[in-house]
């Protein structure tokens, strides 16, 4: 949705948004700019942790996206040498709480 509403609206300034994906097994973070291209990607699997289980394990979830959330998140702005100064608002979206 955002994207369709992005692809159609021209801003004054370049944008570039970061978007953190946590709603399973995986931590994932990605930036991309006001045009649609991806600036930077990073992705961590946790699929070794739970395969003994034969499924996803939620508290085994919950504690490596503890563990990889900052550096992910790092890594992706290091890959495009953006710093927390550079960054106006940060907003939230969650629709689950832990």
């Amino acid at each position: 949705m955002i994207i369709r509403r992005l692809s159609t609206h021209r801003f004054p300034h370049p944008l570039r948004i970061l978007g953190i994906e946590t709603s399973c097994d995986d931590t994932a973070a990605a930036v991309v700019d006001s045009e649609r291209t991806i600036l930077s990607e990073v992705y961590r699997s946790q699929l070794k942790y739970h395969q003994p289980w034969g499924g996803i394990v939620p508290s085994i979830a919950k504690k490596h996206h503890y563990e990889n959330l900052v550096p992910v998140v790092a890594e992706t702005m290091k890959d495009i040498e953006w710093n927390s100064r550079q960054l106006p608002r940060l907003p939230q979206v969650s629709n689950q709480v832990w």
